[in-house]
């Protein structure tokens, strides 16, 4: 579900600030780097992984699907 939020960069790099006429300082970022949603879903992916049992098989297509789906309820909790 990657929508505006989602487009926000997880580690932005600053390019450049100013102080724009008012007083106030104006900062452009670069896009670059994780998406909020991928860091959200790495930060998921880990979790389920330190309660995986040793010798287990690890189903890791759905893994990366529900850790993408807890990314998406993190995104979305963040809108409101």
């Amino acid at each position: 579900m990657p929508g505006k939020v989602d487009a926000e960069p997880a580690y932005p790099l600053v390019w450049q600030s100013h102080v724009k006429e008012n007083g106030s300082i104006e900062t452009t970022y670069a896009a670059t780097g994780l998406s909020v949603r991928d860091h959200f879903a790495g930060l998921a992916l880990q979790g389920f992984l330190s309660h995986a049992v040793s010798g287990d098989p690890i189903p890791v297509e759905a893994l990366a699907r529900a850790s993408y789906g807890l990314a998406d309820a993190m995104i979305r909790a963040r809108e409101f």
